[in-house]
């Protein structure tokens, strides 16, 4: 057993906060063997213009943006399944890529690595879902997932955790943005005993423009760790933060926003926003947005908060007959529904709401 430091801030904060990392105690990182469960597919019809290969020999994971070096060392050293995508400019017709992980009894541990590249003017939207068959083993998912968009690209990219939540989801996006190119992340975070992100957008170059939405929903004693860093450089780019969550029971969340406005950046344009409803009096909200900037002329704007439902909502839905239980599920889901109805494939949406019930 050991102790690992994951998800630091990219500045430190007096300890007393306890958000600049989070410590997994008693915590011993397991054996890897194969993965085999596996599945890529369309949404409709054949892809054209998007190339897959499951058998890359990618290059050694950069650890600027990661989790940790030891976790970065695992994925360069014992990936058991390696991904390359390669999108091109036919892809623009294309409907979107579904990639499933099932991790059960006989693959309880991943280490995913995917590379993802578009060309010059390409587009693609690319689902990659993670759910557990099993609910009486640990389950183990340590993924990296780099994007890299050439000039006037554009790529949306969901992650769905549907792990079990005696699981650890330790997961880590790192996303390079040409000139003129779009990045959207969408997230839904409902699994793990841990669940630990580190969402990185670096727009790179003038005009780029990136979102991160992530929704979560916290049960029992869940724990998530999310940091999201967006480095902007380019003239004229734009970023978009939007975090949305609940916690129950003894469920706990840190989360980590920084937009920094580096030199060369003019006229950029960075906002966040989180807000975390707590359904519990045991249920744990810490918040640190952060703006960091050495340029001028630029705009930025944060904002981080926790409370409870608003009691004059509540009293208003239950004068129209509807009970408290529902009424606290009407407006938790309210508050989440701009960013699921970004989920545009009807049936993971679905699944995804059957699996927030609460």
């Amino acid at each position: 057993m050991e102790k690992m430091i994951l998800n630091e801030t990219p500045v430190r904060t007096a300890r007393s906060f306890h958000i600049n990392n989070i410590e997994l105690k008693d915590f011993t990182m397991p054996e890897i063997g194969k993965f085999e469960n596996i599945q890529i597919h369309n949404c409709g019809k054949l892809a054209r213009g998007i190339e897959i290969d499951q058998n890359a020999k990618l290059p050694k994971p950069s650890p600027s943006h990661s989790l940790s070096q030891e976790l970065t060392n695992q994925i360069e050293l014992n990936a058991n399944s390696n991904l390359k995508i390669k999108v091109n400019v036919d892809a623009a017709e294309t409907e979107p890529i579904m990639i499933n992980y099932t991790l059960d009894n006989k693959n309880p541990n991943l280490v995913n690595h995917i590379s993802i590249t578009a060309d010059e003017n390409a587009k693609a939207k690319i689902y990659i879902v993670y759910r557990a068959q099993t609910k009486q083993n640990v389950l183990y998912h340590n993924g990296l997932i780099e994007v890299n968009l050439a000039k006037n690209s554009s790529m949306d990219l969901y992650l769905v955790n549907f792990l079990s939540d005696i699981s650890y989801n330790l997961d880590c996006v790192d996303a390079n943005l040409a000139e003129n190119s779009k990045f959207n992340l969408i997230t839904v975070d409902l699994g793990g005993k841990y669940s630990i992100t580190n969402y990185n957008v670096n727009l790179v170059k003038s005009g780029a423009e990136g979102t991160i939405n992530t929704v979560y929903l916290g049960k029992k004693d869940q724990v998530f760790d999310i940091n999201d860093i967006a480095s902007m450089s380019g003239e004229k780019t734009k970023v978009s933060i939007n975090v949305q969550g609940a916690l129950f029971d003894n469920a706990k969340k840190n989360f980590k926003g920084t937009i920094d406005f580096r030199k060369g950046c003019k006229k950029a344009k960075g906002q966040e926003e989180e807000f975390c409803m707590l359904l519990s009096p045991k249920a744990v909200s810490r918040g640190l947005p952060m703006l960091l900037c050495t340029e001028e002329a630029v705009d930025g704007a944060h904002s981080s908060a926790a409370g409870k439902i608003e009691g004059d909502k509540l009293f208003y839905l239950m004068t129209r007959g509807i009970s408290e239980e529902e009424a606290r599920k009407l407006i938790i889901k309210a508050r989440f529904q701009p960013i699921l109805q970004l989920i545009e494939n009807e049936e993971l949406k679905n699944e995804v709401l059957e699996k927030m019930r609460f």
